[in-house]
């Protein structure tokens, strides 16, 4: 999909577009996601989160403050996902997502890691929010090691 040297991803929804190129001396793999906010509805939970990440869910759900979360969720899932390759399916399942609300980075847990087309265990990427969009990036960088620390 990408050029020789050039590693890439993309993303969009009815309203917005967003992608980010980098040259694969540099960074070894780059993911991106674009959500709409609350398109990630209850019905789908069980396809997508963990029964861990949906404890987490069921916490927040009473505080309206956080409605977004569910998204976010996913959409670091499809962002790990695209950073991963997208040729290689995995399962949503197959990884969790932790992430403190009140700063701006998730961690990505290998739960099985036999399915996912990665080196490593746990991998970091960043969030943020724009108008009623939430948006996760994960990149490598061609010279990086993954160590697990808390959030």
């Amino acid at each position: 999909m990408w050029p020789d040297g050039i590693v890439g991803s993309i993303s969009h929804t009815d309203s917005l577009c967003v992608s980010v190129v980098a040259a694969e001396d540099r960074f070894h793999a780059v993911g991106i996601d674009l959500e709409q906010n609350s398109r990630v509805t209850p019905e789908l939970f069980s396809m997508l989160f963990t029964q861990r990440e949906l404890a987490v869910l069921d916490r927040l759900a009473l505080e309206k403050r956080f409605n977004f979360i569910p998204t976010l969720a996913f959409s670091a899932k499809e962002a790990f996902y695209k950073f991963c390759s997208p040729e290689k399916y995995f399962d949503f399942l197959d990884v969790e997502i932790e992430f403190n609300s009140h700063i701006p980075i998730f961690r990505v847990r290998l739960v099985n890691p036999k399915n996912v087309p990665v080196t490593g265990e746990i991998f970091y990427g960043r969030w943020g929010r724009f108008r009623d969009h939430v948006l996760t990036v994960i990149c490598c960088s061609a010279n990086a090691t993954y160590v697990s620390k808390p959030l």
